[in-house]
């Protein structure tokens, strides 16, 4: 398997917050959940309902965001 330091980001803890306090506006952010750090999005779907939403239509559920490096 990959090396789990080439999967997680060097976050500084200034930078992560609560999921909480992350924007529900479809903005993507850096997302961790039980899985790790990832890009994702919050996705408001009429017939679906409100979730997390990411690249591999996972629907997690994060803990933790922080933004997108720029």
């Amino acid at each position: 398997g990959a090396d789990e330091s080439e999967q997680t980001p060097c976050l500084p803890a200034t930078v992560t917050q609560t999921i909480e306090t992350a924007p529900l506006d479809g903005s993507r952010i850096l997302g961790m959940d039980r899985h790790g750090w990832r890009e994702m999005w919050f996705k408001r779907d009429l017939y679906e309902g409100e979730f997390w939403q990411d690249e591999f239509d996972s629907e997690p559920e994060p803990t933790l965001w922080a933004p997108l490096p720029v």
